[in-house]
């Protein structure tokens, strides 16, 4: 797997966004250090601690700088996901010397790779039609503070929080493929026409192999008896009148509650029908729940088969 094949995953407007704003870098660094925060425990990720001892001492997990003391205890979310993938790996009987090379595989952003992800930037402008102006800015900031930048790079966007943060505001389908021969594929369902997509797909089913679905990673946290929804609101940002709204749809058990980041790093709550209940009859059980919750300025439309509510809020 390339550089750029986990970079496809990301929302490349909003990082650019970010990027172009008013102390732009600053709050998006803000916001991805939030998502480093030790936080979580091991049984919160269904972790036993002999296990993270013995994945640390095979190379699976690495403690973080002053996590000294705590690091059986508490996790950052990007580890919290990463130890969750390691669980589902194992399931599937994926070597431990296989997921270690894939680990230094994500965790390690090579000059290489810094170079191969700069330089997609100036195809982004052309997709974006971004105005020249702000592709100049960026140009300049990057330009001037190449060093700071390129540290800073490298320490909150792995190619592995790369594709986390491209879940949380894609919420794209990827699979995670082990083949027998040791090599890892990111196969990407939604883009299955495509011609390397299709071909991998074919080969993948020429040949046995073992698949973890990514994004399922994403909603097993959403659907994990032990994270209380205040770890969502503290993850995706949510407001009060957001969280009271998933506590209130939760407690009727007919819909499933998710969360998916908006543009301007921001929560809005995604509902999705359980079992064979319709998404009309969905949308009218959350409609009356808002209702009778006499939420306010609560938007409630419809993406796709998905229902999303979400606060109007002033920018």
């Amino acid at each position: 797997m390339s550089a750029t094949r986990y970079l496809d995953a990301f929302d490349h407007e909003w990082v650019l966004e970010k990027l172009s704003a008013v102390n732009g870098n600053d709050e998006l660094f803000q916001f991805i250090d939030g998502l480093f925060d030790p936080r979580f425990t091991l049984k919160q990720a269904g972790i036993k601690k002999q296990d993270l001892s013995y994945w640390k001492h095979e190379g699976l997990y690495e403690n973080r700088a002053g996590a000294e003391g705590r690091e059986w205890t508490r996790l950052g979310f990007f580890d919290y996901l990463w130890l969750r993938l390691v669980v589902e790996l194992r399931k599937v009987n994926v070597p431990i010397k296989s997921i270690v090379q894939l680990r230094i595989q994500l965790f390690t952003m090579s000059d290489e790779d810094m170079k191969m992800i700069f330089s997609s930037r100036q195809k982004s402008y052309r997709e974006l039609s971004l105005p020249s102006e702000i592709e100049k800015k960026i140009e300049d900031a990057i330009t001037v503070q190449s060093e700071l930048f390129n540290a800073l790079f490298k320490k909150y966007f792995s190619h592995f929080s790369i594709f986390v943060l491209g879940l949380m505001l894609q919420r794209k389908r990827l699979v995670l493929s082990y083949t027998p021969d040791g090599q890892f594929h990111l196969l990407a369902p939604d883009e299955i026409r495509s011609e390397a997509q299709m071909k991998l797909f074919l080969s993948l089913s020429d040949q046995a192999h073992a698949s973890v679905p990514l994004h399922k990673l994403m909603e097993e946290f959403f659907m994990n008896p032990f994270v209380a929804t205040k770890e969502w609101q503290r993850v995706f940002r949510l407001t009060p009148i957001e969280v009271k709204i998933v506590e209130a749809i939760r407690e009727k058990g007919t819909v499933d509650v998710r969360v998916k980041l908006r543009p301007e790093m921001r929560g809005y709550l995604l509902v999705e029908p359980r079992d064979r209940q319709s998404i009309e009859e969905s949308l009218f059980e959350v409609k009356k729940i808002v209702a009778e919750g006499g939420f306010k300025k609560i938007t409630i439309q419809l993406e796709g088969k998905i229902i999303v509510v979400f606060e109007q809020r002033a920018n």
